[in-house]
């Protein structure tokens, strides 16, 4: 998403002082995009409609019961960029692998 500063994790969300609350965020961060990857990609995208809604509902404006498309969802900017890649992919029709991720990226 443009214009927003990922680094700055006031903007998504509230963290305690304590940074073992950080690490354990994003490693759950982590091993959901790691599951989301390598998951079918049925699944992936049923994971994706249930986080931010279907290709369909998102297109149509009617995501009212899920988190807002386009909005930060992960902490992590590179794991956020993931996220985003993989929904793409997915409402392309492709599988959202790990291997199609980076050629993703390669090809920015």
């Amino acid at each position: 998403m443009r214009g927003v500063n990922r680094d700055d994790l006031t903007l998504t969300g509230t963290t305690g002082d304590d940074t073992a609350e950080v690490d354990n965020t994003l490693a759950l961060e982590l091993d959901m995009l790691t599951a989301l990857l390598w998951a079918p990609p049925a699944r992936g995208r049923q994971v994706v409609g249930a986080l931010i809604g279907s290709r369909a509902d998102r297109d149509a404006g009617t995501t009212s019961t899920v988190l807002p498309a386009g909005r930060v969802v992960f902490f992590n900017a590179v794991h956020q960029n993931v996220f985003d890649t993989a929904v793409a992919l997915l409402d392309e029709g492709s599988p959202a692998t790990p291997v199609l991720v980076n050629a993703r990226f390669a090809d920015r």
